[in-house]
């Protein structure tokens, strides 16, 4: 999912010099064809330039200081680092500071490489952030999370960080909403999940979790009622 022209430029060019013959599967929305956040200059169309199959965050200054890597594809890039730019301008927000956000431009094959290099930059990471636009069960999610935690064991990370973390829309059989404030609304608790240090797990597990525990907690209810009779009787 080629977040800038330039890459987009770039993974076609790929396509045609290349040895080999393969498929090229990308995945553009209509809305950065206008986004002026989107533009690149000449100069990433330049000689010497190439397709980028993983772009870290280049507004990191302190490696140090990140404590949340948020990786993504496309163009919720763009909504993240908005609302990580209004965060960072809040007097006396701090977390805005503390997050990375990284985009994926090829997921397969998976830049294993790049992503653990990229990983490596932050020495007191505490968490990693898988962040999609689609449902649970039809954008990258299953595909990514596999290979992060691969990386993650690879690498050995010292920060006991064995997973990545999701934020993204619930399951669904529908591709969307058809309704513009459930889907700002959904958009708002993804970026929500994304950005919040203090999230640990997404929201629609704790959801399922606790709705689980109250149905099974009830249905052990209703087994032992009977039982009980008998057993009095």
């Amino acid at each position: 999912m080629p977040s800038t022209p330039a890459n987009m430029f770039h993974a076609l060019r790929r396509q045609v010099h290349r040895e080999f013959r393969k498929p090229l599967i990308v995945f553009s929305p209509k809305r950065m064809l206008k986004m002026r956040a989107a533009m690149c200059a000449l100069n990433q169309l330049d000689e010497g330039t190439r397709f980028r199959r993983y772009i870290p965050d280049k507004t990191v200054t302190a490696g140090e200081n990140i404590e949340r890597l948020v990786v993504c594809s496309g163009q919720v890039y763009y909504d993240l680092v908005a609302a990580k730019e209004k965060m960072k301008n809040n007097e006396g927000e701090e977390s805005g500071h503390k997050i990375a956000i990284a985009r994926m431009e090829q997921l397969s094959p998976f830049p294993f490489d790049l992503f653990i290099e990229n990983i490596q930059d932050y020495p007191n990471l505490k968490s990693i952030v898988w962040a999609q636009e689609e449902p649970m069960n039809q954008g990258a999610w299953f595909y990514t999370s596999k290979r992060i935690e691969s990386s993650l064991k690879h690498l050995n990370y010292p920060n006991d960080i064995r997973s990545p973390i999701y934020a993204g829309r619930d399951v669904s059989a529908a591709t969307a909403t058809g309704d513009k404030k459930i889907h700002d609304a959904e958009l708002a608790q993804l970026i929500e999940d994304a950005l919040n240090l203090r999230r640990t797990t997404h929201s629609y597990l704790e959801k399922y979790t606790q709705t689980n525990n109250g149905r099974h907690a009830k249905e052990e209810e209703e087994e032992e009622g009977p039982m009980a009779t008998q057993a009095t009787n």
